[in-house]
């Protein structure tokens, strides 16, 4: 956790014509001489394990229930029962350019098999972005979602189209962040108009990324 600051509750007022109004709680720098009376602080602190993007950044995090994607505004918790998810990273990114991303400077990267990755790696579905804590513990966990990498190897290929014919038919099964990956155009289904997306990708009739991409950063 780190410190945030002194907070000084401003105790709740009575009128006679407004009910009881809630305690107030103000940010202070320091007491102002001259200050009367019983004074109650407050001292704030907030979780500094969480993966948080920058303000540039044009990446994503959500939460996904199969291929519908909830935006997060705010982190509030770690919950391993509850995944996050980064989308929008292009093909042959490397992890040393998407470590660019972020504001945290304590970032490992993994492999699906929790192997560390180094920073000449690509991105690729299913990696993960890691935070430990000083006792090894995971205090936070973000799994890389490469759009039309259905098979987790950092591809677009016939493969993936293969994948994601096999789902569709239903003779084979996606892992979440493998179904993110296959909902190439981002309605929350995944059927036959993302095959053909896919293999309008594949055939360069419409790629999903420009040749000349090099970052994720604006600006």
């Amino acid at each position: 956790y780190e410190f945030e600051g002194w907070y000084m509750v401003k105790p709740a007022m009575r009128t006679l014509m407004l009910p009881l109004s809630e305690p107030e709680e103000i940010r202070i720098e320091v007491i102002e001489r001259g200050t009367i009376g019983d004074i109650t602080l407050i001292a704030r602190y907030k979780y500094a394990g969480y993966i948080q993007l920058k303000e540039e950044s044009m990446l994503g995090m959500y939460h996904a229930e199969i291929a519908t994607t909830i935006p997060i505004e705010e982190r509030v918790s770690y919950d391993e029962e509850n995944p996050v998810y980064l989308l929008g990273v292009f093909l042959g990114q490397t992890l040393e350019n998407l470590r660019e991303n972020f504001i945290n400077d304590n970032l490992v990267f993994l492999d699906a098999n929790e192997n560390v990755l180094t920073e000449s790696d690509v991105v690729a579905t299913g990696r993960q972005i890691v935070v430990y804590g000083e006792d090894g513990s995971v205090l936070d966990r973000v799994h890389i979602v490469l759009k039309g990498d259905t098979n987790g190897d950092g591809r677009v290929t016939g493969a993936d189209t293969n994948m994601l014919l096999n789902y569709i038919s239903k003779q084979g099964e996606l892992i979440t962040s493998r179904l993110l990956a296959a909902d190439v155009n981002e309605d929350g289904r995944i059927t036959g108009a993302d095959t053909n997306m896919l293999l309008n990708h594949l055939s360069q009739q419409n790629k999903f990324w420009p040749d000349d991409i090099e970052s994720t950063l604006r600006g």
